[in-house]
């Protein structure tokens, strides 16, 4: 459809549903904005969106970028990939499958083709499968969208959905992907121009793009018109169908108003149910969509008037402007109030309303899902498929090589997710790097040598048959037998075969048979095995009530198949949970063990010395039950180890021990020799119980495939709130939100926060409130575990009535699993007085350095040593009684004293001061960012917290992580 429609019809449609005149203009405005709303409208001249709030989609591609985009240099997957959240989201929705997953109009046409040089198509799986994105009107996606559009919601994303909803009736029968098999058009009476021969890339042309083929006839409202579509061209029964314009648009129409009215009066939208029409209306409406005239404009505008609503005569609209909107919100000084950035926010929804609902119907645009991919690495009788060198000549893309180790492959299969003999699949590899970019496709072309290029680029050099002998094709293949790898595009040499040029291998095509394996990569859970050391001597007396909070929020954030044990060391050890040396599997999620331990945990006290060696020992005898991937120890403390065997001589080299070092009242010979067991040994200093939860965090995003993105402390008072952002990178969609507070007597409720309420609401990359709830609630903390997480900035809003109650520390934590990027923070564990302290860090994403990079180090040192703490406060100090033998016992007299003494004089500040540092790091020559502190004049605990974003260069993909470490310097 064209403007004339678009705005003047949906503008009628509005009113006949109860809009007022300034709402239906508004609505239709947007309806019309939809088909401006390019690239052009979103970025100035440099390239910035004008919105910088979030991400704008467009929502069409102008005639110029197509163009731009089909040429053979500057085909991208990138530019690909947008033409599938453009194309079938906005104006061709997705509609020919019904609720078994069937097709509604069955394919009728050729099954192969090779009547283009060069090219040969074949209706595939993969075929089948974009066939459901046929548009039709009436479909339940349809449905699906209108309904979800509820009382309340911007008339910007009404006007949007009803362009959407209005366009089915005029492209039904075509797909919004440069499909030819679907898309090209025979014959057409009245004939328009059809291009005999597409560009390259060939049968995936834009030229194959909508109904391009068939020019403007689906847009004229006058037009009646026969084609012929290449998907039902053998059907035996007669190829024409006939398209009756004057009346689909009147059926479009009707639409819109039961749709509209059912929005405006919150009622339920039912397709194939159309707004009766008063009849004087409808011959208006009728006169003016039979008007033989390519735009209807002039036509609208005179005979609106003639339109009545309640009596009264319809006001014909403003002529529509398609520059208003974006200049408004240039000269706005409330971004936000415009209806540009509405627009831009309601397309933003549309286009994840889209592909969440296809996803519901195993439906995908621009992405494939995980349990599509097979993994693997492929062999023949000597070498494996491996690394790919990249040549400028003959032509400019990696080329993969054939060595005694392998790369993983990733095989696409069809939706029924096997890989059966015989059915097309595409081969990429995992590599990446400068020399591949968007370059990983395995294709067969006309050089010697096979190399990787852009997804779908002659789509059919890109499709390989995977074949087992004596296997029945269709049957599932056996991965532990030899197979033959086939190419579609040449029939006279197809199999995959050996190469040997300049004394390398490398893959060429072949006439001769040549037998391959497929070795399958298991992508296993990564699970965790770990034994909680918890320090409940005399001195932990005043933390003791955080570290119940933290270790049961610790506990709770473990998954199904982690494995855990918790016990206490004062002047002994005994276990918390289990009772025994036996450690414990979670088996479910929420968890009983987990809930049992939480009892054991809440019964914790604290009195007598430190015998860490002790709990060290209980450790050695659990640890050695454990049965998953990742082993460790967590070991929390405040103090020195003064009863029992000294703990380094109890401690092994394995597992790696995990220290979170409480206070300031800490020594460097305590964890010195701990430390040097183990390379991956970690330690964090706590400078107070309100910090605890934060190294927990840390720990738990160092298991494999995991990113700690997000880890905040924020002091809560009052009533107010906080919004914590987080950018959700994982493409796995599982990640998990915890918020920790530092009093037990304030609950989350999902309600208002009255009393000692918490209320914690996660808004999506859109900015919309969506409708997740904590899976696990205790006393102090709530957990979101987010099994779908689409990529983009969250936002955690965290609401509070505390005025009148007392302040406390709030710890916001968001761990992703599944994830490609990996954050590296390289320490020292241990500095001598005085020496520098080296901070590398590393940014990459499956291995590829990030660009764009920023990263920051804010590095904390005290500004006096306990020893020198000693001396300052010596004349305090002798008026100061420790708070209970306990802790004279577990640190000596004049540390005790010191302690209490810091304790006393907190409302004034730190006694030994503290200096926070914030420092960008810089790019070394080995690619690594890095930094040297050399600050290190008083001796005690530097805690370095790092965060970090930066962009996938492939995918444009944002990245952000955050670690911290602590350095002892003495």
């Amino acid at each position: 459809m064209n403007l004339d429609f678009h705005y003047y019809g949906t503008y009628v449609a509005a009113s006949l549903a109860g809009y007022t005149f300034a709402e239906a203009q508004t609505i239709a405005h947007a309806a019309q904005y939809v088909d401006d709303s390019d690239n052009s409208r979103l970025k100035d001249s440099s390239g910035n969106y004008f919105i910088k709030d979030f991400v704008p989609v467009p929502t069409v591609h102008s005639f110029t970028e197509l163009i731009y985009n089909s040429t053979f240099a500057t085909w991208t997957t990138k530019f690909l990939d947008e033409v599938y959240r453009v194309w079938p989201v906005f104006h061709f929705l997705p509609g020919n499958y019904n609720t078994n997953g069937q097709h509604v109009k069955k394919y009728q046409g050729k099954l192969s083709d090779a009547g283009i040089i060069d090219a040969k198509w074949e209706y595939d799986d993969e075929a089948e499968e974009q066939f459901k994105l046929m548009c039709l009107p009436n479909s339940i996606l349809v449905e699906k969208m209108v309904n979800a559009l509820r009382q309340g919601v911007s008339f910007q994303e009404i006007g949007l959905r009803m362009h959407t909803l209005a366009d089915t009736w005029a492209h039904m029968y075509y797909s919004g992907i440069p499909a030819w098999f679907n898309n090209q058009v025979l014959k057409c009476v009245p004939p328009v121009d059809i291009i005999p021969i597409p560009d390259t890339p060939y049968y995936n042309s834009y030229t194959y793009l909508g109904h391009c083929r068939c020019g403007h006839n689906p847009d004229y409202p006058y037009l009646k018109f026969d084609f012929i579509p290449q998907w039902q061209s053998s059907n035996p029964s007669g190829a024409f169908i006939t398209k009756n314009n004057p009346v689909d648009f009147l059926f479009a129409l009707k639409q819109l108003v039961e749709a509209m009215s059912c929005v405006k009066n919150n009622r339920v939208f039912q397709k194939d149910k159309y707004a009766a029409i008063d009849a004087a209306n409808e011959d208006v409406i009728k006169r003016v969509l039979a008007f033989k005239a390519d735009d209807q404009t002039d036509k609208w505008k005179k005979e609106i008037p003639n339109i009545k609503f309640n009596g009264k005569a319809l006001e014909v609209p403003q002529d529509y402007n398609p520059d208003k909107w974006l200049n408004d919100f240039k000269n706005a000084s409330v971004k936000a109030n415009t209806n540009y950035y509405k627009f831009n926010l309601a397309a933003s929804y549309h286009l994840k309303f889209v592909k969440d609902v296809l996803k519901e119907d195993s439906i995908f645009l621009d992405n494939v899902p995980q349990n599509r991919v097979l993994r693997t690495k492929i062999k023949n009788a000597t070498d494996y498929i491996s690394t790919a060198e990249y040549s400028k000549s003959p032509w400019p893309a990696p080329y993969p090589t054939l060595k005694k180790q392998g790369v993983q492959l990733e095989i696409i299969l069809p939706n029924n997710n096997k890989l059966k003999s015989g059915v097309n699949v595409k081969i990429r590899t995992s590599e990446q790097g400068d020399n591949f970019g968007e370059k990983v496709y395995l294709g067969a072309w006309e050089t010697p040598a096979l190399y990787y290029y852009l997804k779908d680029f002659n789509i059919f050099k890109q499709k390989w048959t995977i074949v087992q002998e004596g296997l029945d094709l269709g049957h599932e293949i056996d991965l532990e037998k030899p197979v033959l790898i086939k190419n579609i595009h040449f029939n006279t040499k197809p199999y995959l075969a050996p190469y040997s040029y300049g004394g390398k291998l490398y893959l060429t095509t072949s006439a001769n048979k040549t037998s391959w394996n497929l070795e399958q990569i298991q992508i296993q859970d990564q699970t965790v095995g770990f034994v909680m050391m918890l320090d409940t001597s005399g001195s932990m007396d005043s933390a003791i009530p955080m570290v119940k909070i933290d270790t049961k929020a610790f506990l709770d954030q473990a998954k199904k198949g982690d494995q855990f044990g918790v016990n206490r060391f004062s002047n002994n050890a005994a276990w918390v949970y289990p009772t025994n040396s036996k450690i414990v599997t979670i088996t479910s999620y929420p968890s009983k063990e987990v809930m049992d331990a939480k009892t054991e945990i809440e019964k914790l006290f604290s009195q007598n010395m430190t015998n860490m060696g002790a709990a060290l020992s209980l450790g050695n005898e659990m640890i050695k039950g454990a049965t998953t991937n990742i082993k460790a120890f967590v070991l929390l403390s405040d103090g020195d180890s003064n009863e029992g065997t000294d703990p380094d001589i109890v401690l092994g080299s394995e597992p790696p021990i995990y220290v979170a070092g409480l206070g300031y009242i800490l020594r460097k010979e305590y964890f010195d020799r701990m430390l040097a067991k183990n390379p991956n040994s970690r330690y964090y200093h706590i400078p107070y119980a309100n910090d605890m939860m934060q190294i927990f965090n840390e720990i738990r995003g160092l298991a494999p495939n995991s990113l700690l993105s997000t880890n905040s402390l924020d002091k809560i008072q009052g009533s107010d709130y906080k919004i914590i952002k987080t950018n959700v990178v994982t493409d796995s969609g599982e990640a998990q939100i915890s918020v920790v507070w530092s009093n037990n007597q304030f609950k989350y409720t999902n309600g208002y926060t009255n009393g000692y309420n918490f209320n914690v609401v996660l808004y999506d990359p859109q900015g919309r409130k969506t409708a997740h709830t904590p899976e696990i609630v205790d006393a102090g903390y709530c957990i979101f575990n987010l099994k779908d997480a689409v990529t983009g900035e969250w936002s955690v809003l965290i609401q509070f009535a505390l005025s009148g109650k007392p302040d406390a520390y709030c710890t916001t934590g968001v761990v992703q699993f599944g994830s490609t990027t990996d954050m590296m923070l390289t320490t020292p564990n241990t500095v001598k007085l005085g020496e520098p302290v080296s901070i590398h860090v590393s940014l990459t994403d499956n291995g590829v350095p990030m660009e764009n990079v920023n990263i920051h180090a804010r590095i904390v040192r005290p500004l006096i040593s306990v020893d020198n703490a000693l001396i300052k406060y010596a004349e305090a100090l002798k008026s100061i009684k420790a708070n209970n033998e306990s802790m004279v016992d577990s640190m000596g007299e004049d540390i005790a004293k010191l302690e209490t003494f810091r304790m006393q004089n907190l409302h004034k500040g730190y006694i030994f001061g503290v200096e926070s540092l914030f420092q960008p790091l810089q790019l070394s020559v080995n690619g690594d960012y890095e930094y040297l502190f050399e600050n290190t004049n008083e001796a005690g605990s530097y805690t370095i917290e790092v965060v970090a974003s930066g962009t996938n260069r492939v995918t444009g993909k944002p990245v952000s992580a955050t670690q911290r470490r602590s350095v002892i310097i003495g």
